[in-house]
């Protein structure tokens, strides 16, 4: 009787809300969200467009205030150092040292690789290290502190994060036209408090992935907001003119509206199951207006002759079979390899943009490395399906928006993406009990009478 007061008691103690913890990831979130909100508040001020075509390096204003986006490196290593040591007073040292171990093996192996190439740079090692740490905190937080209450706070502050780019955005159209006579979406993709129009784009559909979930798997937000939110981002995806995520908001969006007015149907699991069989029309539909709001010609073609496809074809051809197996190693790839030779004028840091998950991975660590990466995520997706079986499309669709992201974009370099898709997936997998579904007073809650009859 005693030791079950004491486990309940220890329980309560650690799924109590960590204010220190939570303040530290939103801060880190933050600072990956408005790294250059310096920048941009510089060049509105002096009348600057900011776009793809002209970046913070050619008018001039990056240099004074560039220290500004280094914040969120010390902050993430703070951030990680703060949730170890709470894990280790809590005694929950077990699995976190399993998943730590595993990250140390990875920059190990990364490092090895990288010695046995003439492209080794300490330089390097710390460019592949920094994006592993923002998932290695956002995987550590997601699965030890996360609660329903931070689940909704942190919504509110994505609220006001969206507020503050949508007002962005409108001024950056406004100078452009301002000062060039015309404004383009196909020619001017924006950047928003970003560096470059990937990471807006990134953070937009880890926005619109963690609404997803807290709306469908949580059922947290209300249908207007959550549509309002969602064609904002929308919006907000068609100015930074990147094709797959107006993809991807489409997919989402056209999803949400067949759940709401599928949600009444007593067959709807297996509505559910024949429309996913349209799914490849859809996407195929959807490239076709995202290509034609984007005004950047044909993606496929686009891919084939010097994109992802062409990148990752050209390096297994072209590599040696060391590299097949074990990689060139961490950091080779990346974007952060290639900006690291540019600023610090390092000729021994050499690299190439690799773009995708997928295709850097493949990489830096090889294709032994890789297909126990590829396995364990086909694992996660595997249980997920299991955990979600009473909603095929919702999981449907988060797997395969994921996937695509995956392919299109390096996670890991993402830093907003890799906290909020991390997050998300965590959040699956938490012990949080979704809000009871409102019924109407003559159909009883199925689910309630059961939990109050095991109980």
């Amino acid at each position: 009787m005693v030791s079950s007061k004491l486990i309940k008691v220890n329980q309560k103690e650690i799924n109590r809300p960590n204010k220190m913890i939570e303040a530290l990831f939103i801060l880190t979130f933050l600072s990956t969200v408005f790294a250059y909100l310096p920048q941009v508040i510089s060049a509105a001020i002096h009348n600057v467009p900011i776009m793809t075509a002209v970046s913070y390096y050619d008018t001039g204003i990056n240099s004074a205030l560039a220290n500004f986006r280094n914040l969120k490196e010390l902050l993430v290593i703070i951030a990680l150092a703060v949730v170890c040591l709470n894990l280790l007073k809590k005694n929950r040292a077990r699995m976190f040292v399993v998943l730590i171990s595993v990250f140390i093996i990875l920059i190990a192996l990364g490092t090895g690789s990288l010695l046995f190439s003439d492209k080794f740079s300490v330089w390097m090692v710390l460019a592949g290290i920094r994006g592993m740490l923002f998932f290695l905190v956002s995987l550590l937080f997601g699965k030890y502190f996360i609660n329903k209450y931070f689940v909704k706070k942190f919504h509110n502050i994505l609220k006001v994060t969206l507020i503050i780019e949508l007002i962005v955005v409108l001024i950056q159209m406004y100078i452009i036209k301002s000062n060039l006579g015309y404004f383009s979406l196909g020619q001017f993709r924006l950047l928003g408090t970003f560096g470059h129009t990937g990471g807006f784009a990134a953070y937009i559909i880890g926005y619109g992935m963690y609404l997803y979930v807290i709306k469908f798997y949580f059922r947290l937000v209300k249908n207007k907001q959550y549509l309002f939110e969602m064609f904002c981002l929308l919006a907000l995806s068609i100015c930074t003119g990147t094709r797959m995520i107006i993809i991807l908001f489409l997919l989402l969006i056209m999803t949400s509206i067949f759940m709401f007015i599928n949600k009444t149907n007593k067959k709807s699991n297996k509505l559910e199951l024949a429309i996913m069989v349209l799914f490849p029309f859809a996407l195929l539909y959807f490239l076709k207006i995202s290509e034609s709001i984007a005004n950047r010609g044909s993606a496929v073609e686009a891919n084939l002759t010097g994109g992802r496809i062409f990148v990752i074809i050209d390096y297994l051809t072209k590599s040696t079979p060391k590299e097949l197996l074990i990689g060139t190693g961490i950091g080779y790839g990346t974007n952060s390899g290639v900006i690291l030779n540019r600023e610090l004028n390092m000729s021994d840091v050499q690299s190439r943009i690799m773009d995708g998950t997928f295709n850097t991975l493949i990489t830096q660590y090889g294709l032994v490395i890789f297909t126990i990466i590829f396995m364990v995520v086909i694992f996660t997706y595997l249980n997920l399906i299991n955990k979600s079986r009473d909603r095929p499309l919702f999981v449907c669709v988060f797997i395969i928006t994921n996937v695509l992201l995956f392919i299109n974009t390096n996670i890991f370099e993402q830093y907003s993406l890799t906290l909020l898709l991390v997050l998300s997936t965590t959040l699956m997998f938490s012990d949080i009990i979704p809000e009871p579904i409102i019924q109407s007073k003559e159909q009883p809650n199925v689910q309630l009478m059961h939990r109050e009859f095991n109980q």
